[in-house]
């Protein structure tokens, strides 16, 4: 379930190593704009959940912006 109201700007951010949460540049939407074929390695990886682990363990990793908790500042 969504946890923040719709917003404006690109549909997913980033979770940073150090768990803040940030805009994408422009290299950023267009790689999550490709179309990748379900088994592609190269494909992005998006989190469902803010406190998920990436496959590789780590909190960091692209996200749905309406899954960023709403006492979270996007910067």
């Amino acid at each position: 379930m969504p946890l923040r109201p719709k917003e404006s700007g690109f549909g997913y951010v980033h979770v940073e190593l150090d768990v803040t949460v940030r805009e994408f540049d422009d290299e950023e939407k267009k790689y999550l704009k490709t179309e990748f074929e379900p088994y592609d390695g190269g494909r992005p990886y998006i989190k469902r959940r803010y406190k998920s682990l990436t496959p590789d363990g780590k909190m960091s990793g692209y996200i749905d912006r309406r899954r960023v908790p709403k006492n979270m500042e996007i910067l």
